[in-house]
């Protein structure tokens, strides 16, 4: 099997795996992390979450009503623009989102044990560098 295709296998391999480890998680991992990226950037709109994750806006959209519904996401008019809808956390996400992360952290950590703690910083350095390039590549041109 060539090499880009083996790695892109095992990325997916992985990701599939971590989605389905967490039982006792309230949020699945795709919306974790769309949760942890609005608490990064404190307000957003539906495009910049489509642009983070490479997916259209109508893929976000039932997402974000899903997370709204249970109480993790809040949509408001924009102050300056009623129509623009800023998407930012609820109270009770601020407040249960470190649990949540923590759950997936206890969850998923054993996976990493096998390597040593200079292994650990260089997969991480390299997922970095991986995902910043991502966002640099021409398909990475997703409409809101």
């Amino acid at each position: 099997m060539p090499l880009n295709e083996e790695l892109i296998q095992e990325t997916l391999n992985l990701a599939r795996h971590l989605s389905s480890t967490c039982d006792d998680c309230e949020l699945t991992m795709i919306q974790l992390r769309t949760v942890l990226f609005v608490a990064k950037h404190g307000v957003v709109k539906s495009v910049d979450i489509a642009k983070e994750f490479l997916i259209t806006s109508a893929t976000v959209t039932p997402q974000i009503d899903n997370l709204t519904q249970n109480g993790w996401l809040k949509r408001t008019f924009n102050k300056n623009d009623r129509r623009v809808i800023d998407i930012s956390l609820t109270k009770r996400a601020k407040q249960d989102l470190p649990l949540q992360v923590k759950k997936v952290v206890e969850a998923n950590k054993w996976i990493f044990d096998i390597l040593s703690k200079k292994e650990k910083k260089l997969f991480l350095s390299t997922l970095k560098k991986v995902h910043k390039n991502a966002h640099t590549l021409p398909h990475d041109t997703i409409k809101g």
